[in-house]
């Protein structure tokens, strides 16, 4: 027995299309309400037509940082080196600052 690509099956609940799927001119009603489609291309994402609100959690990768997204598990060690040796420095300059308010004179009164 060969089934066909488009049938109507679960008693007619439900219909498969196994192939195209074209719509000239007609609408499309779900809930009774029309559905428009938009007739645009899925695959070609227009610039900003995606929100934020829409992203799943750590989905995104930026072109402007490299392969990786910005999460920081995804740093490269270059750039996780760079920031480990800013937070040496920070800390340095920390004890130096430190030290210095340490030994300042008060100003002497004429």
């Amino acid at each position: 027995m060969r089934i066909p690509k488009n049938y109507t099956a679960d008693g007619g609940d439900r219909t498969v299309i196994g192939g195209v799927l074209e719509i000239d001119g007609g609408t499309i009603i779900k809930d009774g309400k029309e559905v428009s489609l938009g007739g645009e291309s899925q695959i070609d994402v227009k610039d900003g037509s995606i929100t934020y609100e829409k992203l799943a959690e750590k989905a995104v990768r930026s072109k402007n940082i490299g392969t990786g997204s910005v999460m920081p598990e995804h740093l490269n060690s270059e750039i996780t080196k760079v920031l480990d040796e800013l937070k040496q420095k920070m800390n340095g300059l920390e004890s130096e600052v430190a030290a210095l308010k340490g030994t300042e004179e008060e100003p002497a009164e004429e």
